[in-house]
């Protein structure tokens, strides 16, 4: 069976959760395709770190995904296009942010 071909979009990523012993779920709000849940595989083990400090909320992510015959989307990488550090300096906006991404 052939694959479909990636799909590259911008995304945000609004919750993830831990999946198996090193994969994480994680639910994206993607500019195209709304709210979409893909499995990043190895997210949490040790030499994928890097990929880990990518996957958090509220920053801009340019986001590749394989879609698959599932539910789930399989990402396949995620690159950080707009960070929002300023979110992280009160906690009155780290608030408002999390009360955001919880509305979408």
């Amino acid at each position: 069976m052939k694959r479909a071909p990636a799909l590259s979009d911008r995304a945000m990523v609004l919750r993830i959760s831990p999946y198996g012993e090193s994969d994480s779920v994680v639910l994206l709000f993607t500019a195209r395709e709304g709210v979409t849940p893909a499995l990043a595989r190895r997210a949490r083990s040790a030499s994928t770190k890097r990929l880990a400090m990518v996957l958090e909320p509220f920053h801009t992510l340019t986001v590749e995904l394989q879609r698959s015959s599932g539910e789930l989307s399989s990402l396949k990488s995620a690159t950080l296009a707009t960070a929002r550090t300023p979110l992280l300096e009160r906690p009155e906006r780290l608030d408002a942010a999390g009360l955001a991404t919880r509305w979408t």
